[in-house]
């Protein structure tokens, strides 16, 4: 493995340095960055001056970024067209940052995070990158609707099931997995109900979409029929929204903590724990079933672990390739930034440490990005540094052999 500095092609255009952000891969050469705070900020009482919201793309071909605008469209819940009085309602206004981002059937969901004048935040946000615009989710009636958070973790579970884990508001930590099915939002489009008659046109799943290429289509004409669809599919569609899950198994209870997911199982790592305030090196799996209606979630801590752990750490970063669950950096129980790397193999249950090559490696640093973009190469960016200033350097982690 070797550490490459990434140097920009242009220097007058790039995001400012920028900590608790996210950044998400869009296109196999193209990343997205949103959110964080900067380097003034403290998520405290003290002084808070998160990062503006900005959109940024960096192309990785390239080696540029680009400061992005875009404008917000309807409400997704209901994915009606048109029908906003107030479009600026439906962008996220305030600045944000320790919010989650996953791009999803192109979709991107940007859930909670620290909100500006508003605290911890349990919004759902939806951009699409292809149109370019943002949509809310309207949560005012839904079910099982996450408690505000931030530092929460969000993982993909086959490619349609976003789950939240863990998160905290600075007085209470969250346990509980919250899911939502990207896929129910697809079931139905609702066209125009603005008149009396209107049509309602159903979308056949993919499995159908062969045999049955005719759309099915249903007429109500008189405004009592309208309303009662309306409410009827309103209710079906925010049932769909959110379910939340109580795991079995010891629960662990943590801040600044890494969550990656490999087939069915979520590998937790590291974090600061409720009750001690002290920072973990251990591993937690939760396990995933769905052999039956809902997904049923079981939590496991291995004890049984060997090679050279990590030193306990929070506000790290983690990715998985292939088999093996790569940490690198964070902040240390004595305020240290860290800048080690490790790789926890997932089928032998072994951690080892890294010896990395490159001319330049990645200064200590904690609360940064670290993005696969394939299964040799992986990004760091940005973090605040040991001096307490933010970040907004890149480095490249290329996988030449284990």
């Amino acid at each position: 493995m070797e550490w490459r500095s990434v140097k920009y092609n242009s220097t007058n255009n790039i995001p400012p340095p920028v900590y608790g952000h996210c950044i998400s891969l869009i296109r196999k050469d193209k990343l997205l960055l949103f959110g964080g705070y900067g380097s003034s900020s403290v998520v405290n009482d003290q002084n808070l001056e998160p990062l503006s919201l900005q959109i940024w793309e960096y192309s990785i071909e390239k080696k540029e970024w680009s400061l992005k605008e875009y404008s917000c469209k309807e409400d997704f819940n209901t994915l009606m067209k048109n029908q906003l009085s107030d479009k600026n309602q439906r962008v996220p206004k305030e600045t944000i940052g320790g919010h989650s981002l996953q791009l999803v059937a192109g979709k991107l969901f940007c859930y909670g995070g620290f909100v500006s004048e508003k605290g911890s935040s349990n919004d759902l946000f939806l951009f699409d990158s292809q149109d370019k615009s943002w949509y809310q989710n309207s949560q005012i009636h839904m079910k099982d609707v996450p408690p505000p958070s931030f530092d929460h973790k969000t993982v993909v579970y086959k490619g349609s099931v976003v789950l939240v884990i863990g998160g905290w508001d600075l007085e209470n930590y969250f346990r509980d997995v919250h899911m939502i099915k990207v896929r129910e939002f697809r079931s139905l489009r609702l066209v125009d109900y603005s008149n009396e008659n209107f049509e309602i046109e159903e979308l056949p799943k993919k499995e159908e979409q062969e045999k049955n290429q005719t759309k099915k289509k249903s007429t109500l004409q008189n405004s009592e029929k309208n309303q009662n669809f309306k409410s009827k599919q309103q209710e079906q569609l925010l049932n769909y929204q959110w379910e939340k899950t109580t795991p079995t198994g010891i629960t662990p209870v943590l801040r600044g903590f890494s969550a990656t997911i490999h087939k069915n199982m979520v590998f937790v790592f590291g974090g600061i724990k409720k009750n001690s305030q002290k920072f973990s090196n251990d591993i937690w799996i939760l396990h995933i079933n769905d052999s039956g209606e809902k997904l049923v979630c079981i939590w496991n801590k291995l004890d049984d672990v060997k090679g050279e752990k990590p030193s306990p750490r929070a506000y790290h970063s983690a990715c998985i390739i292939d088999t093996k669950l790569i940490i690198f950096g964070g902040i240390g129980e004595r305020n240290q930034c860290l800048n080690d790397l490790y790789i926890f193999n997932l089928q032998k249950m072994v951690w080892k440490k890294c010896n990395i090559f490159g001319y330049v490696l990645p200064s200590p640093r904690y609360h940064h990005t670290f993005t696969k973009i394939n299964d040799q190469k992986l990004i760091i960016f940005g973090g605040k540094g040991s001096n307490g200033k933010a970040l907004n350097d890149m480095f490249e982690l290329v996988v030449l052999r284990w």
